[in-house]
């Protein structure tokens, strides 16, 4: 069968994480399977490419902030309403998710727009898969919740070391617009997190060039730091030795728990509750106890077993199900 993953490309290793967990199902359920991976954000996505099936793989995020909305990128008009949808029996999306200000989801929230275009997207896919329960809050659609497809990038990858990492972003999330007051507690309380995680010799996860330089702001070494090179398959060898990971990205928080790695997450929106579905402690900056935090830091890993079988037969069946719709 002839499948096409609809993703981004070697710019954003959490998007490359999904897409592998994906690949990682299909190798499962189907062992003749070929197809290609598309960038949703290049010219390619306007054109009409030949397949038996189609994943959207992570994306869409379900987001309605500032006038910013979800509904109103180029991609968007193209899954709900273009050529890749036009037989809901050989598309799906796997992975959704919300993306709202944690403390108050309602916040610049067009619930009925919304719900809107998410009942469109259903209605035009075999399936919807969401990654955390409030993107059936935020949609008022009952999808089927299940941990991201990332925690698979790593499956049947044996341990081959053992590293206690972390992912420091310079305002705690991708945007502080989300949480004005918790970005400037995060930037308040970065330096000392950072302090502590060095001196306990953790290993700096930078996932693009904006956090390498942060990391060397904070005072990390090159030989302290594991740099994105687009090639996701590098990061992932080191991602799959961890045993123990602090960080403010989400997918690397869950690549960690899919080797059963003691993770605490913060951040301030809501897709820290896909970190939560995966079994890591979630935190807002304010939340953050720097005495306890340097307990943790110093402890030793506590170990808590991810159902790697359960998530793996859960989208092995739904994959199933869809070759033969």
């Amino acid at each position: 069968m002839k499948w096409l993953i609809i993703s981004t490309i070697g710019k954003n290793p959490g998007d490359d994480f999904i897409r592998i967990g994906v690949e990682n199902v299909i190798k499962l359920v189907d062992k003749s399977a070929s197809g290609q991976a598309l960038d949703k954000e290049t010219p390619g996505i306007f054109k009409d490419i030949p397949f038996d099936k189609c994943i959207w793989a992570g994306m869409p995020v379900f987001w309605s902030l500032h006038n910013n909305t979800s509904w109103n990128v180029p991609w968007w008009q193209v899954m709900t309403r273009g050529w890749l949808s036009n037989n809901k029996n050989n598309f799906c999306v796997l992975g959704a998710g919300s993306f709202q200000d944690w403390k108050d989801i309602n916040r610049g929230l067009q619930r009925e727009k919304m719900h809107e275009e998410a009942t469109l997207l259903q209605s035009r896919s075999h399936i919807v898969t969401v990654r955390d329960p409030l993107a059936c809050n935020i949609t008022g659609v009952n999808f089927d919740t299940i941990v991201c497809p990332a925690i698979l990038s790593t499956l049947n990858k044996k341990k081959t070391g053992s590293i206690k990492g972390c992912n420091l972003m310079p305002n705690g999330a991708h945007y502080s617009q989300f949480n004005d007051i918790e970005a400037n507690i995060w930037r308040d309380k970065v330096k000392n997190i950072s302090q502590l995680l060095l001196d306990n010799n953790y290993m700096f996860f930078a996932h693009n060039l904006i956090e390498y330089d942060h990391a060397i702001k904070l005072g990390w070494k090159d030989e302290r730091i594991i740099r994105y090179n687009g090639n996701p398959y590098d990061m992932l060898t080191h991602y799959r030795n961890v045993d123990k990971f602090f960080g403010n990205r989400v997918h690397g928080c869950i690549v960690s728990r899919g080797v059963d790695a003691d993770v605490m997450s913060c951040g301030y929106d809501t897709r820290q509750e896909a970190v939560r579905l995966s079994g890591a402690k979630v935190f807002l900056p304010s939340e953050i106890d720097l005495s306890l935090f340097e307990k943790w830091v110093k402890n030793e890993p506590v170990i808590n077993k991810f159902d790697m079988t359960g998530i793996t037969g859960r989208y092995s069946e739904i994959l199933e199900e869809f070759m033969v719709a």
